[in-house]
């Protein structure tokens, strides 16, 4: 079982990594590997009919197909129905998790910078712990990292300090995943390079199947062994739920809370926290209604609307620092609006930015929430004492990070990375103790 205990990290803090394929399918966990490129055996209309007529023609047999396939579903050992029995067993012997936070990676993010990506999370926010729940008996919280498949080429660098427990070895189609050699691309320098570029669009629409088709089932099943009613309510020991998203996974996990029907709402549970940071998605998706340019509801209207999915706070974490949100998401929403619109003569209209109005094409890390009411605070840097925010339940915010999330360097695990990049800029520039700070002051809301 993939439990993650970060080097840095103190007694106790540790992190589940579930790991979910392309189609939002996840992965098995049968030997306490992640498996890479393994689904479940579906089965087609031709070859159900099949069955069905071979089971008619048998029906004297003790075993039927229709019973194979159901016995290979049962052998199925996944990560997410361990941790709902973990969850389970807390309850039954009265140690009940008080909050379980439900995390995801954005793009560009291969197995071994996802873990990176976690681990320095959850560091992070073991540090920056609240004096109030750091020695509290009730408080017993449980982390869950959603790895999806974000980066079209993966380059494996040396990582001799990866935190794998137990021997635990990764592998991906073809073979092994070697975390501590360093595999040269087969492509060029200059494909290897563009092809990740070229990949936007893509994960940008794969972070929305993954959500809708994984993520979102993960995500309920947990909240099922959390004793949770079927209308979203909680009893007195279930567990809070904590989202947290950065970059397109802030898009992943938004997916999560929003109805597939929205004329006809799905029972879809809400969390009370969603804590969206450097979200690269548009600022108009959680707006309820059309837009001023006409655009119609956002893809996430049912989320922050009258019947809101978030019972505390809704947070915006942005930064002008952030180039890949501010320079390079404009351009590409332009490029495919323009393939979408270019047989009918319009590719080239509708760009102007309207007075005291977000862009069309702005980016929600970029530019916070547009078509719904939100409150504006700024995150300080390196305060003597821990911000206070003062969020309140039901409330949409604002943080404007320019302070700590900007250009200079920063350290993921024992390696230095550079931000200064002039298309990227401070995007993954995240981990910080403010940052951490802020997560926590929305978690603690009533």
């Amino acid at each position: 079982m993939p439990i993650i205990k970060p080097q840095g990290a103190r007694k106790g803090a540790s992190y589940y990594l579930v790991s979910l394929d392309r189609r939002g399918v996840e992965l098995d966990d049968d030997d306490g590997e992640p498996q890479v490129g393994r689904r479940p055996y579906r089965v087609g209309p031709i070859r159900r009919s099949l069955r069905r007529a071979s089971d008619a023609a048998f029906a004297d047999s003790s075993t039927r197909a229709e019973d194979v396939v159901k016995q290979s579903h049962r052998e199925r050992c996944l990560l997410s129905d361990a941790i709902a029995r973990e969850i389970r067993s807390a309850r039954t012997a009265n140690r009940p998790y008080s909050d379980i936070f439900f995390i995801a990676h954005g793009w560009m993010a291969d197995l071994g910078g996802a873990i990176d990506t976690f681990s320095a999370w959850v560091e992070q926010m073991e540090k920056a712990i609240p004096p109030s729940l750091a020695g509290a008996a009730a408080f017993r919280p449980l982390v869950v990292g959603v790895h999806w498949p974000s980066r079209p080429l993966p380059v494996r660098t040396q990582r001799k300090d990866h935190p794998l427990p137990h021997g635990l070895e990764p592998t991906a189609p073809g073979g092994p995943l070697d975390l501590d050699t360093e595999t040269k691309p087969t492509f060029t320098n200059v494909a290897y390079s563009v092809v990740p570029i070229l990949s936007f669009f893509q994960m940008e629409a794969r972070a929305g199947v993954v959500g809708r088709e994984g993520a979102a089932k993960i995500l309920a099943k947990l909240q099922d062994a959390a004793g949770e009613a079927p209308d979203g309510t909680q009893g007195g020991s279930a567990p809070r739920f904590h989202l947290m998203g950065h970059s397109f996974g802030a898009k992943l996990l938004s997916e999560t809370l929003r109805d597939p029907r929205p004329r006809h709402p799905a029972n879809v549970r809400s969390v009370h926290t969603l804590f969206l940071v450097e979200a690269a998605f548009s600022t108009w998706g959680f707006d309820p209604k059309p837009n001023a340019y006409k655009d119609p509801a956002g893809p996430f209207s049912t989320v922050l609307d009258p019947r809101r999915k978030v019972d505390g706070a809704a947070i915006a974490v942005t930064s002008k620092y952030d180039y890949a949100l501010g320079r390079v998401f404009p351009g590409a929403e332009r490029l495919e609006y323009m393939a979408k619109h270019f047989w009918r003569g319009s590719a080239w209209r509708g760009w102007d930015t309207l007075p005291q109005s977000a862009p069309r094409a702005g980016a929600l890390g970029f530019w916070s929430f547009s078509g719904v009411n939100s409150c504006q605070d700024t995150i300080r840097k390196a305060p003597a004492v821990p911000q206070q925010y003062g969020f309140l339940a039901k409330q949409n915010y604002h943080l404007v990070g320019d302070a700590v999330i900007d250009t200079s360097d920063s350290v993921m695990g024992r390696n230095t990375v550079k931000n200064d990049n002039f298309f990227v800029g401070g995007h993954s520039n995240i981990v910080h103790p403010e940052v951490a700070n802020a997560f926590w002051q929305a978690a603690l809301v009533p």
